[in-house]
C-alpha cells in the first residue's frame, strides 16, 4: 500500500463458488449447533470469510479520511497527480476486496441464527465499503488532470529549486504523520543529509538540506515509485514539514552565472514545449480556413525548435501570419476581409498574451534570476507591434481599393447625367443663337426656355445630389468627381455667355430679366445638392472628407472657396453702394417734406442718430423737434403734446396716430 505496506491488499482474492457457499453454509449450521462464545463465533466468521486483515483495512480508511481532512487543502493535494492516482488505485483494489467479502457474507446471511452478532460484523463491512467509495469519489472529483511538464507546478518547483541550489529546512514531523511510512522515511532521509543544525526560535533543532542530495536516496527506497518522488517532496513542502531556508549558501559570480545559464536552458526548453502545445491547440487561428495544416505547422516547429528561443517565437508566429496575410490579400476586394484579418490578429495577440502570462508565472520560480525572461518578453512585444503595423497597412490598402470601387461604381451614372445636361445646354445654345441673330428676338421665348431648362436642371441636380450623398455616407470622398463636374460646366458657361453678351450690348434693358434667369441656371448648375440654408455640396466641409485629401487638393479647395468669398464680398459692396445712394435720395426727400434742415438728425428723447430712410419719425410742427416713433409713442398716446414745447400735437379724433402705431 502507498501509506502502509499491508500485502493483503495485493493478494488475488476471489469470491466463493456456489459449491464453496454450500460448504460454508453447512459448516455454519454445524458450528451454531454447538455452544460458542461471541469471540469464538467472531473468529469462526473471520476465518471463513478471510477477515483476519479487515481491521487493518478499516484503520487505513479512517486514517486516510483524517489525512485528507487535515491536509488536502493546505497541502494542495489536488495537484499531486501521481500521488492521488496511486491512492486511488489502492482504494479501487480495497473496494473490490470488500465487495467480494460483502457478497459472500450476504449469500449466507439467511441461515445465520446468531443474527445480532453477524449483522454487527456485516454492518462494519458495509460501512467500510461506503467509506471506500466516498474516498474514491472525493479523489476523482478533486484530482487535477495530468499536466505536461510545462504546466506541472510541482515539476517546475522541484527542478528550479535543484538548479538554484535552494536550502530547505525540515521541521519536526507531526505525530499524525508518523503513521505514514513514506513520509516518515522521507523525513529520515532529510535528517540524514542535514548539513547544519538550525535552531528555530530556540525551541527545536531542524536540519538544513538540499533537494539534490536526497533525490538519489529517495529513488533507492523500496517504498517509492520514481514518479512519486516529486509529489512527496512537494507534499511535505506544502504542508509545512519542509520550508525554504533564509540562510543562503554563499555563491560567487561564476557559480551564479552557471545557475542562471542552467535556469535559462530549463526555462527555454519548457517554453518551447508550451508554445508548441498552445499552437497545436489554437488551430482556429490557421486551420479553420485551411491556411496551414497541423502537419505543416509541426514541420515548421521542428525546423525552428533547435534554434534560438527568440527566433523560434518570432519566426513561427510570422510564418503563420504571413500565410494568413497572403490568404486575405487575395480576397482584399471582399467586404469583410478586413474584419476577418482583424479577428485572426486578435487570436494571435491572445496567444501571445497567454505566452506572456505563462512566462510571468514561471518567473516566480526563477527568482532572483527572473531577468533571464526579460529579452523574450521584449521579443513578444515587438511581434505584437509588427503584426499591428501590418494589419493597419492592409486596412489602408483595402480602404483605398474600396473607395476606388465605389467611385467607379457611380462614375457611369455621373457621366450619363453630365452628358444629358451637356446635350440640353448645347440645344439651348443653338436655340438662343437663332433668336439672338434675329433683328427683333422674342425675349419672352428665351425667358420661358431658360425657366424650362432650370426645372430640368433641378431634377438632374437632385439625382446627382442623391448619388453624392450616398457616396459620402459610405465614407468615400467625391472630390475628384466634383472637380470634373465643376470643370465641365465652367467651360460650358463661358461658351454660352459669350453669345448672349453680344445681344446684351444691343438690348441691355430688354434682356435684364433674361439675364437673371440665365444667371440662376449658370450659377447653380455646377453646384451639387443645393438645400435651403446650406452651401452647395461641393463646398461643404463634411462632404469632401478633407482628412483624405492631399496637400495640393486642400490648397486648391481653399483657393476655390476664397475666390467665392471675394466674389460675394465684391457683389455685397456694389449692393451696399447702390443702397446708400437710394437711402440718400429718400432721406433728402423726407427732410425737405418735414422741414428738417440739419444734416445729422438725432432723437430728442434718446439722443441717438436717426436713419431717416429706414426708421419711422415724428416731427413737432411747432418747435421742430424730431423723435423716434417708438421713443415718443407712449407719451403722445397719454398726453398728446410735444415733450419739448408742450404744444398739442394732434387732433385725437383724426386717427392718424393709431394708424401709424398699427404699422
Amino acid at each position: 500500500m502507498l501509506f502502509n505496506s499491508n500485502k493483503f491488499i495485493f493478494n488475488d482474492v476471489k469470491g466463493f463458488t456456489k459449491q464453496k457457499i454450500e460448504e460454508i453454509k453447512k459448516q455454519i449450521i454445524d458450528f451454531e449447533k454447538k455452544r460458542s462464545t461471541k469471540l469464538e463465533f467472531t473468529n469462526f466468521i473471520s476465518s471463513k470469510f478471510n477477515l483476519e486483515d479487515f481491521n487493518s483495512i478499516s484503520e487505513y480508511l479512517i486514517n486516510l479520511e483524517d489525512f485528507f481532512s487535515n491536509y488536502f487543502d493546505i497541502g494542495n493535494l489536488n495537484k499531486l497527480f501521481y500521488f492521488l492516482s496511486e491512492i486511488l488505485g489502492e482504494l479501487i483494489r480495497i473496494k473490490r476486496r470488500i465487495r467480494i467479502i460483502f457478497l459472500d457474507m450476504r449469500n449466507v446471511r439467511g441461515i445465520i441464527k446468531n443474527k445480532k452478532l453477524f449483522e454487527k460484523i456485516f454492518k462494519k463491512i458495509k460501512y467500510s465499503r461506503d467509506q471506500c467509495e466516498n474516498l474514491i469519489d472525493f479523489i476523482q472529483a478533486n484530482k487535477q488532470k495530468f499536466q505536461s511538464k510545462f504546466k506541472n507546478e510541482i515539476y517546475i518547483f522541484i527542478e528550479s529549486s535543484i538548479l538554484k541550489k535552494i536550502a530547505f529546512i525540515s521541521k519536526k514531523l507531526p505525530l499524525d504523520l508518523e503513521i505514514w511510512e513514506p513520509i516518515k522515511e522521507l523525513y529520515e532521509i532529510t535528517k540524514k543529509h542535514g548539513e547544519i543544525p538550525f535552531i528555530n526560535e530556540g525551541r527545536e533543532n531542524n536540519s538544513v538540506f538540499y533537494i539534490h542530495d536526497i533525490i538519489s536516496d529517495f529513488k533507492e527506497s523500496s517504498n517509492f515509485k520514481s514518479v512519486l518522488i516529486y509529489d512527496y517532496l512537494y507534499l511535505c513542502y506544502s504542508i509545512g514539514i519542509f520550508y525554504i531556508s533564509k540562510i543562503e549558501k554563499f555563491k560567487d559570480s561564476t557559480e551564479k552565472a552557471e545557475i542562471k545559464k542552467k535556469l535559462r536552458s530549463f526555462f527555454i526548453e519548457l517554453l518551447k514545449d508550451f508554445i508548441t502545445d498552445l499552437l497545436l491547440q489554437r488551430n482556429e487561428i490557421y486551420d479553420e480556413i485551411k491556411i496551414i495544416t497541423k502537419r505543416e505547422l509541426n514541420k515548421i516547429l521542428e525546423e525552428l525548435k533547435q534554434g534560438d528561443i527568440n527566433n523560434f517565437i518570432s519566426k513561427t508566429i510570422f510564418k503563420i501570419f504571413e500565410k494568413i496575410e497572403t490568404y486575405y490579400q487575395e480576397k482584399i476586394e471582399e467586404q469583410d476581409c478586413t474584419a476577418q484579418l482583424n479577428l485572426k490578429k486578435r487570436q494571435i495577440v491572445k496567444l501571445l498574451d497567454d505566452i506572456v502570462d505563462w512566462i510571468l508565472e514561471f518567473e516566480n520560480y526563477l527568482k532572483p534570476y527572473d531577468e533571464v525572461t526579460l529579452n523574450i518578453r521584449k521579443t513578444i512585444n515587438n511581434i505584437n507591434s509588427e503584426i499591428q503595423r501590418r494589419v493597419e497597412i492592409f486596412e489602408n490598402s483595402a480602404q483605398s481599393i474600396y473607395e476606388e470601387n465605389v467611385k467607379a461604381e457611380v462614375k457611369t451614372l455621373i457621366d450619363n447625367n453630365m452628358a444629358k445636361l451637356n446635350h440640353m445646354l448645347d440645344f439651348y445654345q443653338q436655340e438662343t443663337s437663332k433668336t439672338i441673330n434675329q433683328e427683333f428676338p422674342e425675349l419672352e421665348n428665351i425667358k420661358n426656355m431658360l425657366r424650362k431648362y432650370t426645372v430640368e436642371t433641378t431634377k438632374i441636380q437632385k439625382e446627382i445630389t442623391k448619388i453624392f450623398e450616398d457616396i459620402r455616407k459610405r465614407g468615400v470622398s467625391p472630390y475628384s468627381l466634383i472637380k470634373k463636374w465643376e470643370k465641365n460646366f465652367t467651360e460650358k458657361t463661358n461658351q454660352m455667355k459669350f453669345a448672349l453678351y453680344l445681344l446684351i450690348s444691343k438690348l441691355f434693358i430688354s434682356f435684364k430679366e433674361i439675364l437673371g434667369e440665365e444667371e440662376i441656371l449658370f450659377s447653380t448648375i455646377k453646384n451639387i445638392g443645393l438645400h435651403e440654408h446650406e452651401i452647395p455640396l461641393n463646398y461643404r466641409f463634411t462632404t469632401l472628407f478633407p482628412e483624405k485629401l492631399s496637400d495640393d487638393e486642400l490648397k486648391e479647395r481653399i483657393q476655390s472657396i476664397d475666390s467665392q468669398i471675394k466674389k460675394s464680398n465684391r457683389e455685397k459692396r456694389l449692393y451696399q453702394e447702390e443702397m446708400s445712394k437710394l437711402e440718400e435720395i429718400l432721406s433728402s426727400r423726407i427732410k425737405l417734406r418735414e422741414g428738417i434742415s440739419v444734416s445729422d438728425v438725432h432723437c430728442t428723447v434718446c439722443h441717438k442718430y436717426i436713419n431717416i430712410a429706414k426708421e419711422n419719425i415724428i416731427v413737432c410742427p411747432f418747435c421742430g423737434s424730431v423723435f423716434h416713433y417708438l421713443c415718443v409713442a407712449y407719451w403722445l398716446s397719454k398726453f398728446n403734446s410735444c415733450p419739448m414745447c408742450s404744444n398739442q400735437f394732434l387732433d385725437p379724433n383724426l386717427g392718424l396716430f393709431e394708424d401709424q402705431e398699427g404699422e
